[in-house]
């Protein structure tokens, strides 16, 4: 693997506003965008229904106690039903369901636009990193073959024990390693990079990003917003809308307006039928029923609390913990700078005893 020609250094600020064309962002919206017309749908499913049907066969009509008419006739129908009762909420229960999704759909895409930013930062210095690491081997191996070439000569001159020599040729060896690595490392955060602006990013060179001053201290109100608990409390409040329009469950009834056209094939004599009137439906075990059905409702929206507080409580946990890597990792660094320090005047003191 060889060192990637670099152009211009782009600046992370100047990536962030291509943020919006991620695709996770993009995703996020189209299922947002369809549950919304699945929501208008179950919208425009409530109210009045227009009911019809036709068809063509024999008609029979009684006359009297010993008399009926028979008859090839087609008959026709056309009317408006309106639900009522359980009918009504089910078709209010569904609309409950589908809003409970949008307000789902729409946490997904709150989320998706919050974490697109940070993730690119994240990989832009995760990129950063890794091209400075490249820069650091590129100079170590440029050395490779004139250091390798004196050490040979000492050792041929017996200045150095071959054992010497193996294990400093190693070093080089591992940096050709550490240098495939490191390429690797490019390859995925560019990558990661171009999805989440939405374009490619060839020869891209980063720069260095200086990291904002973080809070201590974590306010639990702040997880309220996060994308797992709105859903679950979305998922909460579509339940209880359910429960709340389940009073009439099992028991189905509609208001029918309903008008009936008949025609006698044989001598073309047209008659017709006016009808309203209400539609009952119940299964005998009705209060058994709705009894089940709302403690089902009741039990899963319990559930769904339960899984709420669990997550509130895994979140603060979850972000002192962070909280803690960062000390550690603020930590480390302050360690490493030591080391560098130590490094830079061992390499001092050894170009001085080069020098005499």
């Amino acid at each position: 693997a060889s060192a990637p020609v670099f152009a211009e250094p782009v600046p992370v600020e100047s990536l962030l506003g291509d943020t919006a064309h991620a695709v996770a962002v993009l995703e996020a919206e189209a299922d947002l965008d369809g549950a919304r017309h699945e929501l208008e749908r179950d919208r425009d499913q409530q109210g009045w229904q227009l009911t019809g049907a036709a068809g063509d066969g024999i008609i029979k009509n009684i006359v009297s106690a010993n008399q009926a008419i028979s008859y090839p006739g087609a008959q026709g129908q056309l009317g408006f039903s309106y639900p009522l009762l359980d009918s009504s909420e089910q078709k209010q229960r569904a609309v409950d369901s589908a809003s409970g999704k949008v307000e789902e759909k729409q946490a997904r895409v709150d989320d998706a636009r919050r974490r697109a930013p940070l993730e690119l930062e994240s990989d832009y210095a995760r990129y950063w990193g890794a091209q400075e690491g490249m820069m650091v081997i590129d100079a170590y191996l440029a050395t490779e073959p004139e250091v390798v070439s004196r050490l040979q000569l000492r050792q041929q001159k017996k200045l150095m024990l071959q054992s010497r020599l193996t294990e400093l040729l190693a070093g080089y060896e591992a940096a050709h390693a550490n240098q495939a690595q490191l390429q690797r490392v490019l390859d995925q955060t560019r990558s990661r990079l171009e999805r989440l602006v939405g374009h490619p990013l060839t020869n891209l060179q980063a720069s260095a990003v200086s990291l904002p001053e973080m809070q201590g201290i974590v306010a639990e109100d702040v997880f309220d917003k996060y994308p797992d608990i709105a859903e679950l409390r979305a998922k909460a409040d579509a339940l209880k809308a359910q429960l709340d329009d389940s009073s009439w469950y099992g028991m189905d009834a509609s208001f029918n307006v309903l008008g009936a056209v008949n025609t006698d094939q044989r001598d073309h004599q047209t008659g017709g039928t006016g009808f309203v009137g209400l539609n009952f439906s119940a299964p005998l075990s009705l209060l058994s029923v709705r009894r089940e059905e709302r403690e089902r409702l009741q039990s899963e929206l319990q559930g769904v609390r339960l899984q709420q507080r669990q997550r509130s409580e895994e979140l603060i946990a979850d972000a002192h913990a962070a909280l803690d890597r960062l000390a550690e990792a603020t930590a480390d660094m302050s360690l490493a700078a030591h080391k560098t320090s130590s490094a830079a005047e061992a390499l001092r003191e050894r170009q001085l005893r080069s020098n005499v």
